[in-house]
């Protein structure tokens, strides 16, 4: 069995390093030879490093294995694309455990798997669009606006100013409040403006600024 277990730094965040450390306890009433250990998971979640580690002694009954009683550490990058939510990575171990039949004693292959579960946080990746729009200077027009999470977390209270310019000043509300926006998810909305009557002829940016909560 795992104990002794921990995840640093926390919180775990997608786009990080992450390191899980343990010890292993026999917990058998016998005692085990030549254990092996291997980190796997089901999701594309782990590079660990070193893949494998080697016990070259016995682990008595009751005993953590390693000489000095090792602390087992592995690294792993967590994908910045990687979904908020719980991830497990699963520890397997390949040892040889005692068998007793009759007057005789042999080692038998054996394995154990123990998961160690933790949660990741995505990372939002707010962005705003809009569509083009003709602009006559000095005639007020409206601007038809998305606010879009393409990232993995969840945001939260979101807001969005307006800013005026000297090209524009902003006609009616300038903030919006869109509020909670998942990972994938669009809000339309809408905004008013007024072009100075000596614009050029040519492209014009509107500035804006967003404020929201991450995950």
């Amino acid at each position: 069995s795992l104990v002794n277990v921990g995840i640093s730094p926390q919180p775990v965040i997608a786009g990080s390093n992450a390191t899980v450390t343990f010890q292993l306890y026999n917990s058998y009433s016998t005692e085990l030879q030549n254990v092996n250990l291997q980190l796997e998971s089901q999701s594309p979640l782990i590079n660990v490093s070193p893949t494998y580690t080697f016990l070259i002694d016995a682990i008595g009954t009751g005993l953590y294995g390693g000489i000095g009683y090792n602390e087992f550490s592995y690294k792993f990058h967590v994908p910045s694309t990687l979904p908020s939510g719980e991830y497990t990575i699963d520890v397997v171990a390949d040892y040889e455990a005692q068998q007793s039949q009759g007057l005789t004693t042999q080692y038998v292959p054996a394995q154990s798997e123990m998961p160690i579960s933790f949660y990741v946080y995505g990372l939002p990746r707010i962005g705003l669009s809009a569509a083009p729009v003709q602009i006559q200077p000095g005639s007020e027009f409206v601007v038809s606006a998305d606010a879009s999470n393409g990232g993995s977390g969840l945001v939260q209270n979101m807001s969005v100013s307006i800013k005026g310019s000297n090209a524009f000043k902003v006609v009616g509300p300038s903030t919006f409040y869109l509020g909670n926006m998942p990972a994938g998810a669009s809000i339309p909305f809408s905004f008013m403006l007024e072009p100075s009557q000596y614009l050029d002829n040519g492209t014009y940016s509107v500035n804006a600024t967003i404020t929201y909560t991450s995950q």
